[in-house]
């Protein structure tokens, strides 16, 4: 799953804040999930998403895919401070998309 909005990845209000978002989408059967932990303007959100599934479409596992298109969004000059590093991946970062 992957859940390109603010904050998608951080924990959320107690009593549930120990377990943050990705880890609970995982405890409910999902295989991987790619969240947010603060706010990333359109640009840098849209580039991230395009270059993280043309990753995935090129055979890139997930750990691969992710790490491209943070490094796509830290080229940007728009991106603004740490754009890329909110991003986190929660699941196995050797899976691969079959298709």
């Amino acid at each position: 799953m992957f859940a390109n909005a603010c904050h998608s990845a951080e924990p959320t209000n107690p009593p549930a804040a120990a377990l943050a978002l990705g880890h609970r989408f995982l405890l409910a059967g999902v295989q991987s999930y790619v969240g947010n932990l603060w706010s990333v303007p359109d640009v840098p959100a849209t580039t991230f998403a395009v270059a993280f599934y043309d990753g995935l479409l090129a055979g890139e596992n997930f750990g691969r895919a992710l790490r491209s298109a943070r490094e796509r969004v830290a080229e940007l000059p728009s991106a603004g401070a740490l754009a890329w590093a909110g991003y986190v991946f929660y699941g196995d970062p050797r899976w691969r998309l079959s298709v």
